[in-house]
Formats: C-alpha cells, sequence, structure tokens
C-alpha cells in the first residue's frame, strides 16, 4: 500500500510572510493527479489552520504506519535557517512559531519500506 498527503500553503494574503502563492494551486493539482496515477492514496489538506494541519499530520503518521511507502509533498513560502528548512506558515502556531521545520513534518511518514519527503518551497536564505 502507497500513501501520500499533498501540503500546500497558496493563502498567505495578510501575514506578514509573504505574497500569496497562485501557483501551487496547479501544483498541487497536478502533483496529487500523478500520485494518484501512480497508485499513491492521496490525502490532500490545503491552505490548513494550525488545528487542521496538526490533525492532518497525526492521522497520517497512523496510516502510513500500515503502508509500505509513504509519501509527503509539501510547497508554500519557506526558509532556512542555520542549515534547516522550514515552511513558512501564514499564521502563527499555538506555540507562538509561525514556521514549522522539514524534519517535523517528515516524522508523520512511517512506512515499512521508504518514507520520501518533497518539499518544493520559494525559499530565502535567512
Amino acid at each position: 500500500m502507497r500513501v501520500a498527503l499533498v501540503v500546500t500553503f497558496s493563502g498567505y494574503a495578510g501575514s506578514d510572510v509573504g505574497p500569496s502563492l497562485p501557483g501551487v494551486i496547479r501544483d498541487r493539482e497536478r502533483v496529487s493527479k500523478a500520485l494518484t496515477n501512480a497508485g499513491f492514496a492521496v490525502t490532500r489538506i490545503d491552505d490548513p489552520d494550525a488545528a487542521a494541519l496538526t490533525r492532518a499530520i497525526a492521522s497520517f503518521q497512523r496510516n502510513s504506519a500500515a503502508a509500505d511507502v509513504a509519501l509527503i509533498y509539501t510547497t508554500g513560502h519557506g526558509v532556512e535557517i542555520d542549515g534547516v528548512p522550514r515552511v513558512l506558515l501564514p499564521y502563527s502556531r499555538s506555540d507562538g512559531t509561525i514556521a514549522m521545520t522539514v524534519t517535523e513534518l517528515a516524522r508523520a511518514a512511517r512506512a515499512r519500506e521508504a518514507n520520501l519527503i518533497f518539499y518544493a518551497a520559494r525559499r530565502n536564505r535567512g
């Protein structure tokens, strides 16, 4: 069994992060379709708020543990600080951060044979 989680952030209007990313909408459609065609059961979450993101990650973590292959694709604004890539969120989480490390997201992939993460972000070095 193959499972995939596609998490996209495009709606940054009103945030201090940067402009909205309308191209992300096309990317999420193409990526989701390609993964489905490759035999993945795809869960897609678009512009989640903090609670929805937390639920999606927890659910994927449980589902991926029973899979042979797990794949996570995410995109949005990003930044690299001290060599650690981060996805910038268009809101502040309950702990006050406005970013999630790619490692934090990758921990949700728990498949038996292969765990893959693709981070396609507009990135600036900080």
